[in-house]
């Protein structure tokens, strides 16, 4: 068994480097580690496929452990990541890593060539079958079935105990490439009636899914624990003695204390939303204004930071109260009800806003609030805009109030409104502004007078937390940090900016064409397609820097070039070379059932949304019978949908902004069809050519 519990985890003031590359070999133990002053740990899944968490889970502990103990160590903690389970031992014995940390499982084969540290957790092995299949009761039941597992794990112990019971039960080894997780969600969508996974995963799955069952859970329990060479005595030691002081800490998702205990514990769980402007992934990385915040709060108190969502908004206050989390932050207000909660307390405020009535572009602004006569104004319950409404419905104006489910955000509500699904909407101006900058359908008819104040949450009891938070906002508020944070979101419309495209002519389409031909061809691109990808990204300003910290032709992140060996991305040939491997590297991730044509597609799609979004979109397409392996008209009409709640928070890597990969890949593939008609033109029309002036003229420049 192998990994567990997807999860976004950042590490603040440590530093960190992850690698896919080849590594060099090195076996030394724990004095030779600290002379080269790097600790590698080995773990399957890269930080592009980590998804939305709704749990803090046991890896969780993982990363905060192993940051802590390079630390001490005075070390670089580096992260190297293989494709596969069957690759981890394989690495770790040929001296790519140091320590395997990736939900091993302990078991007699694997302690004749491996050092187990003290075990961390224990899990257990459980059965699971499609929730709307009932056939499977009793143990009993399983007579005659056939259970699939991933290939190289020790889940074949497990079958094969099952077996001594029942002698008709039927092992299936699932098809390379498909693991523990991909397994899972086969089962939910009946491609497989039964399969094995551990506690870990399934726990993690049904934290955000609830279509499949768990039919029978084997009674042994199982230890996990990381893993050294059998030559590393000293550092099999050195985990130990830290682990045996530290254990009392891992695992547990639920817990309480104030700031000095969460120093101890050295985290800091966040619970928010995952929405454009509290919290989401965007081309693979963590974004949002409470994330930004959240971020900086947790690094000047020298804790990681967990952010969890929970599944409605609904839930964030009680979850907070039961332990779940240590802040509450997503743009939430002060109203009668929740200042009655006598478990939680309001922090100072950051953000003054005023709400306001969103309409259709096409109405007029109210001149008064009683234009809201004989209106219908949509809302949650829960929130405190229904508060406000009610209030005013109380005072005597005539409009009525829709309720609309708990899940839904004010963005997904105000889109509902733009199509004429409600009448109305009420949005505080953070949401309203971030909108109205995507969008020219809605128009903001009234302003309320009344100022509303945005706090984060902490419990009661938390004094030393609440003070802190005070302290970070007197001293942060509409200062520069802050102010960078807020413009990002809340006023800076493009992350790069937007031209209007312009005729190339004669096929020069730009002076990095050499630099452009010599890496495509490297990769195995058409050199157009590469262009017309990086007028896309940066119309070939090598100098552009974007608000999300993208430098250059190809928007590529200084953390993302190093963690695939580039360093100095503001030169032009490292960043065209750097994000040319990189849309190689999404292109390799594409499963091998897919033409090449379909691989460029899903690598673009992954190159602008990150690569989880486009798993999640696969299975969707799937679910809602497309075909997952056709992007236009399929898999991008699934992304579309990830953008709207009810499915975003069925998604493994939740919310996203569907429409910018939609446009991203269609408008590249349209202007590379375009360049590549043009370059056949050229070729058919050659004399005409050369009689040109204008050709003449840009081939002596």
């Amino acid at each position: 068994m192998r990994k567990t519990a997807a999860f976004f985890l950042f590490f603040m003031g440590f530093a960190c480097l992850f690698s896919q590359d080849n590594e060099t070999l090195f076996t030394g133990d724990l004095n030779e580690i600290k002379k080269r002053g790097e600790l590698r740990v080995l773990m399957t899944d890269t930080p592009e496929l980590d998804g939305i968490p709704r749990r803090v889970s046991p890896r969780d502990y993982d990363k905060v452990f192993l940051f802590d103990i390079a630390e001490s160590l005075n070390v670089t903690l580096k992260v190297v990541y293989v494709e596969t389970f069957a690759e981890i031992f394989p690495a770790l014995l040929s001296g790519k890593g140091d320590i395997i940390a990736d939900n091993l499982g302990v078991n007699d084969e694997r302690k004749k060539i491996l050092s187990y540290t003290v075990p961390l957790c224990s899990i257990q092995d459980q059965l699971i079958c499609p929730k709307k299949d009932t056939r499977i009761k009793t143990k009993a039941d399983l007579d005659g079935a056939g259970i699939f597992f991933e290939a190289d794990t020790a889940y074949i112990n497990s079958i094969n105990d099952l077996k001594k019971e029942i002698p008709s039960v039927k092992a299936f080894k699932a098809p390379p490439g498909v693991d523990t997780e991909s397994l899972i969600f086969k089962v939910s969508a009946g491609e497989v009636p039964l399969a094995i996974a551990d506690t870990n995963y399934v726990g993690a799955y049904l934290s955000y899914r609830d279509d499949i069952r768990v039919v029978y859970t084997f009674p042994k329990k199982e230890h996990t624990a990381w893993a050294v060479r059998k030559n590393n005595p000293a550092l099999l030691k050195y985990l130990n003695s830290y682990l045996e002081k530290s254990l009392a800490n891992y695992g547990n998702p639920v817990f309480k204390g104030d700031l000095q205990e969460m120093k101890k514990r050295k985290i800091l769980r966040v619970l928010t939303r995952n929405n454009p402007s509290c919290y989401y992934i965007h081309k693979g990385s963590p974004v949002g204004f409470e994330y930004e915040l959240a971020r900086k709060f947790a690094q000047e108190n020298k804790l990681h930071l967990i952010m969890i969502v929970p599944p409605k908004w609904s839930d964030l206050i009680p979850w907070l109260i039961e332990g779940k989390g240590d802040i509450v932050a997503a743009l939430v207000s002060k109203n009668p009800e929740r200042a009655k909660i006598k478990e939680i307390d309001f922090c100072e405020p950051y953000c003054r806003n005023h709400d306001r009535i969103v309409g259709r572009a096409s109405e007029a602004p109210f001149k008064s609030v009683s234009e809201l006569k004989g209106r219908t104004i949509a809302a949650r319950k829960n929130s405190s805009y229904w508060t406000t409404l009610s209030e005013m419905r109380k005072s005597g104006l005539d409009f009525k109030l829709e309720a609309v489910p708990e899940t839904l955000e004010t963005f997904e509500i105000i889109d509902k409104v733009a199509k004429g699904v409600y009448d109305l909407a009420i949005s505080d101006e953070h949401i309203y502004k971030l909108e109205k900058m995507r969008r020219n359908d809605i128009k903001a008819l009234y302003v309320f007078e009344k100022e509303e104040r945005h706090h984060w949450l902490v419990r009661r009891d938390d004094k030393q937390l609440k003070k802190a938070i005070g302290n970070f906002f007197t001293r942060e508020y509409r200062q520069c940090f802050f102010n960078v944070v807020y413009n990002r979101y809340f006023k800076n419309s493009k992350q790069a900016c937007a031209h209007t495209e312009t005729y190339i002519p004669e096929m020069r389409i730009s002076k990095y064409d050499k630099l452009i031909k010599k890496y495509s061809y490297t990769y195995g691109f058409h050199w157009l397609l590469i262009c017309s990808q990086i007028y896309q990204e940066s119309h070939f300003d090598h100098s552009l820097e974007s608000c999300a910290g993208t430098i250059g032709l190809m928007q590529i992140k200084p953390s993302t070039a190093k963690d695939i060996g580039f360093d100095n991305i503001k030169n032009p040939e490292n960043n065209i070379h750097a994000g040319i491997k990189y849309l190689h590297g999404m292109r390799k991730r594409s499963p091998e059932t897919l033409s090449d044509t379909e691989k460029i597609h899903f690598a673009l799609a992954s190159y602008n949304a990150g690569l989880g979004h486009v798993i999640d979109a696969r299975r969707l397409a799937q679910e809602i019978n497309l075909d997952p392996n056709r992007w236009f008209n399929n898999v991008e009409a699934a992304m579309l949908l990830l953008s709207k709640p009810a499915y975003a928070e069925r998604a493994k890597y939740g919310y996203c902004r569907g429409d910018e990969p939609v446009n991203y890949v269609r408008q590249i593939i349209h202007r590379y069809d375009a360049y590549k008609q043009e370059e056949l033109n050229k070729v058919l029309d050659f004399p005409s050519l050369l009689s040109n002036d204008k050709f003449k003229q840009t081939n002596t420049q």
